[in-house]
C-alpha cells in the first residue's frame, strides 16, 4: 500500500507527463479495439448468416438414383454429415390437406427425423414417431391453422379403375417461417412419407389404411435429404459425393465467405502488428523519458535504504496505473465508436450489432496490456539506472 500511495503521489506531481502517457496509450488501443470489434461483428454476422440458415448446409442430389441402406448408413457415419434421411422418390411426395376451414391440393411432404436442422433452427422439437407435422408459413396461412390444431391428409390412388383415398389425421406441432420452409410444404415423419408412397403403390399401410398389407420389399431410395454438420463440412461431403452423383450445394457461397474472412483477418493482423509495434515504441520512449527525470530521486531513495526490488515495484505500479487508465479511456472511445457504427447500420442489419466485443475480448486486451507494460517497465528500469552504482548516478546528475 505504501508503494501504491507513493506511486499515486508521484504521478500527480508529474501530472502533465502522466496525462501524455495516458493519452498515448489510449491513442494506440482505441483504434485497435474498434478495428477488432468491427472484425468480430462483421465476421460473426457472415458466419451467422451461413450457419443459422440450414439451406447453406444442404447438399442436394440433382438426379434420381438407387441408393441402398448400406450407402445411407455409411453416409450417416461420415463425420461431416449433420443430418440425413432417405427420400422415397426423385419428385416431391404430395397429398391434399384439409383443415376445418380450407383445403390445399398437392401440398409437398418433406420427410423429417431426429436432429432435423430446420427444426433446430426454428427451435422446435423433433416429431419422433408422433402422428404430427410442421407446416410452412405459406401453408398455415392458406389452411388458416396454427399449432395444436388438426389436419387431415388425403392420399389418392387408382385401383381397379376406381379412385381410392387414404386419409389420416395429424396434429400441427408448429409453423416454420418462410426462410426455413417455403411454398406449400410440410415436415412429416419419414415413416409417414413411406406409408404415403406404399399406399399409392397398392399396399395398406397405417395410418392411411388398416395395416393389412405392408410393403417389405423396399430396399432402395431415390435420393437423400442431406445436410453437412457445419459450413466447414460441406466441402468434404461434396468432394465425396460428386465423384458418383450430380450434386447441388452452396459451396461457392461458403468459399466466398472464407475468402472474405481470410482477407479481413490478414488486414487486421497487419494493422494490429504495426499499431502494437508503434505503441510499444511510444510507450517505451515515455517510460525512459520519465525515468530520466526521476533518476536522481530514485538514487536518493536507494541511499535511504529502498531496495532495487521495491523501486522496480514502484515503477511498475506507476506504469500499470497509467496503462490501465489509458485502456479505460480507449474502452470508452471504442464503445462510443461502436455505438455510432451500430446506429448507422442498424436498419441494414435488422438491429444486429456490426461492432462489438465480448467480455472475454475485453479481458484478453486487459491481460495483454498488463503483460506488455510489465515487460517494458522491467526492461526500461533495469536499463536506465538500477544496474548503475548510486554514486555514479549522483555524480552524473550533479
Amino acid at each position: 500500500m505504501r508503494i501504491l500511495s507513493l506511486a499515486l503521489r508521484d504521478l500527480w506531481f508529474e501530472k502533465l507527463l502522466s496525462l501524455c502517457t495516458v493519452a498515448a496509450v489510449a491513442a494506440v488501443l482505441a483504434p485497435l479495439l474498434l478495428l477488432f470489434s468491427l472484425r468480430t461483428g462483421v465476421l460473426s454476422e457472415l458466419e451467422r448468416q451461413l450457419t443459422e440458415n440450414p439451406a447453406h448446409l444442404e447438399i442436394i442430389m440433382g438426379a434420381n438414383y438407387r441408393l441402398d441402406s448400406a450407402f445411407i448408413e455409411d453416409l450417416k457415419r461420415d463425420p461431416a454429415t449433420g443430418f440425413v434421411v432417405p427420400l422415397t422418390r426423385s419428385l416431391n411426395v404430395t397429398c391434399d390437406l384439409r383443415s376445418s376451414k380450407a383445403v390445399v391440393r398437392s401440398a409437398m411432404a418433406v420427410p423429417t427425423a431426429e436432429g432435423d436442422p430446420l427444426l433446430k433452427a426454428a427451435g422446435f422439437e423433433d416429431l419422433g414417431k408422433e402422428q404430427a407435422l410442421y407446416v410452412s408459413a405459406a401453408l398455415a396461412e392458406k389452411l388458416k391453422v396454427s399449432a395444436g390444431e388438426s389436419l387431415t391428409l388425403y392420399v389418392s390412388r387408382t385401383s381397379g379403375g376406381k379412385i381410392e383415398n387414404g386419409r389420416a389425421s395429424f396434429t400441427v406441432k408448429g409453423v416454420l417461417p418462410a426462410a426455413l420452409l417455403a411454398q406449400d410444404r410440410f415436415l412429416i415423419p419419414f415413416e409417414s412419407v413411406v406409408a404415403m408412397e406404399d399406399f399409392r403403390d397398392g399396399y395398406e399401410p397405417l395410418p392411411f389404411s388398416d395395416g393389412s398389407y405392408l410393403n417389405s420389399a423396399r430396399t432402395t431410395f431415390a435420393k437423400v435429404r442431406l445436410y453437412a454438420k457445419d459450413i466447414y463440412s460441406v466441402e468434404p461431403l461434396v468432394t465425396r459425393l460428386q465423384k458418383d452423383y450430380r450434386i447441388i450445394s452452396s459451396l461457392s457461397e461458403i468459399e466466398d465467405v472464407k475468402a472474405v474472412t481470410y482477407v479481413l483477418n490478414l488486414i487486421f493482423e497487419v494493422v494490429a502488428a504495426v499499431t502494437v509495434t508503434g505503441g510499444l515504441l511510444t510507450l517505451m520512449g515515455l517510460m525512459l523519458s520519465s525515468l530520466m527525470r526521476k533518476v536522481k530521486s530514485f538514487a536518493l531513495l536507494r541511499l535511504m535504504g529502498v531496495t532495487g526490488l521495491k523501486l522496480h515495484a514502484l515503477v511498475l505500479c506507476e506504469n500499470l496505473l497509467l496503462a490501465l487508465t489509458g485502456l479505460t479511456l480507449a474502452t470508452l472511445l471504442c464503445v462510443g465508436g461502436s455505438a455510432v457504427f451500430n446506429a448507422v447500420f442498424a436498419t441494414h442489419l435488422a438491429g444486429k450489432a456490426l461492432s462489438y466485443l465480448s467480455v472475454s475480448h475485453w479481458a484478453l486486451f486487459a491481460l495483454v496490456t498488463v503483460l506488455f507494460v510489465t515487460l517494458l517497465s522491467v526492461l526500461c528500469t533495469r536499463y536506465r539506472f538500477l544496474k548503475a552504482q548510486v554514486s555514479d548516478i549522483l555524480r552524473m546528475e550533479g
